[in-house]
């Protein structure tokens, strides 16, 4: 029986020009390749090879199958380089948002004293500041999200907080947030 490889989904359903005999199946990329720049193969027109392991949508001038590189989405020859330019490159995967880490910060040298700001810190990976949609209330209730997330960051700040001198950066792939505790 031929396999079937699925080239693209149109709106009318699946192309399934690409009728294949059976073979063995092609041997999988090293286990140290991972997604992202380090690992996407050129084609000549300049658009890369994403590896994935499973189907994450249609995107416009790419291919999800199984190649020489491995399975993944790689460029489409059916659609100039030009066209698919004005879509960019593959989105990147959504993941759960990462962990967030409190501490409180006090006046040196008064361990007893009552903390003046609140800092939260998280693994922020290649996401920039402006990939952060940050709400904060003064209440001490913290919600973080981001487009490449699949669900938002919460945490309770445990203390009432003023959120418009709060501060935020982002250094060395780590988000930092700080906010001053309210005057009581």
């Amino acid at each position: 029986m031929p396999a079937i490889e699925i080239i693209e989904e149109g709106e009318d359903g699946f192309d399934l020009d690409a009728v294949v005999d059976e073979s063995p199946p092609p041997t999988p990329p090293p286990k140290t390749a991972r997604a992202g720049p380090a690992s996407a193969a050129r084609s000549p027109g300049g658009r890369a090879f994403h590896p994935s392991s499973s189907f994450a949508g249609r995107r416009p001038g790419y291919a999800f199958k199984t190649g020489p590189s491995g399975t993944g989405y790689y460029p489409d020859g059916n659609v100039s380089d030009a066209v698919a330019a004005t879509f960019g490159e593959p989105a990147t995967p959504a993941t759960p948002p990462p962990s967030a880490k409190l501490s409180l910060l006090q006046p040196s040298g008064s361990a007893d004293a009552e903390p003046h700001s609140v800092e939260v810190t998280f693994a922020a990976g290649g996401l920039a500041p402006k990939d952060l949609d940050i709400r904060m209330k003064s209440d001490g209730k913290l919600d973080v999200r981001s487009e490449r997330w699949t669900a938002s960051l919460k945490a309770d700040l445990g203390h009432a907080v003023a959120p418009d001198l709060a501060e935020a950066w982002v250094h060395d792939g780590v988000a930092t947030l700080r906010v001053p505790v309210a005057a009581a």
